[in-house]
């Protein structure tokens, strides 16, 4: 089964019939039918009978919610803030590198007055202040609109490749408990600095 959801996941566009996932996989038709039969009942797989042929390809829409990191914040309410936030500062700054959820919101513990607390890491040391300025500011405004008719504080922590690296210890927690949802070489960089090369 393990086989035959990767040959449909890396070709999203492409449609196949039984007998090409047999000669693809080697395994038998009864197999092959029995796999399908199982991604199709878990929604993994997407079915589409013309004639008599029976074709069935990956249901793209989970591909796209696998990649989705914003879905491992198991509160669904404060996914769209966080979304609108990371969105909003990726428009307004070229320099983001990273962009960590943590707190009660990442450890699924939060309530209705919890702060959304936010790291965002920028490349360049030059521009931290004015990235501070800025993400301030992004938040500020989310938290001055409703999103699905409630409103959300944010607490933001930024910091440069170089300023953090300067915290160091104080990042930790952020990185061990943290949600990421934006990552770059710089921010694997500094982790693995941080935790000696164990990182997840």
């Amino acid at each position: 089964m393990d086989d035959i959801l990767e040959i449909t996941a890396q070709n999203p566009s492409t449609e196949f019939g039984n007998r090409d996932l047999q000669e693809l996989t080697g395994f038998g038709g009864p197999s092959v039918s029995k796999a399908l039969s199982l991604l199709e009942a878990m929604g993994l797989v997407v079915r589409r009978d013309t004639g008599n042929k029976t074709f069935y390809r990956i249901d793209e829409r989970r591909l796209h919610e696998a990649d989705d990191p914003f879905l491992e914040i198991s509160q669904a309410e404060f996914r769209e803030p966080l979304r609108q936030f990371a969105h909003r500062i990726d428009e307004e700054l070229s320099s983001i590198a990273g962009v960590v959820c943590f707190g009660s919101v990442a450890r699924g513990e939060a309530d209705r007055v919890s702060d959304l607390d936010v790291f965002v890491l920028v490349d360049n040391d030059d521009e931290l202040v004015t990235a501070r300025r800025t993400v301030s500011d992004v938040a500020r405004e989310l938290e001055e609109t409703p999103i699905d008719g409630q409103r959300y504080e944010f607490e933001v922590f930024v910091e440069s490749s170089e300023s953090a690296h300067r915290r160091g210890e104080h990042l930790r927690p952020i990185f061990r408990e943290g949600i990421t949802l934006e990552e770059s070489e710089t921010l694997r960089r500094i982790k693995r600095d941080l935790f000696g090369g164990d990182v997840e």
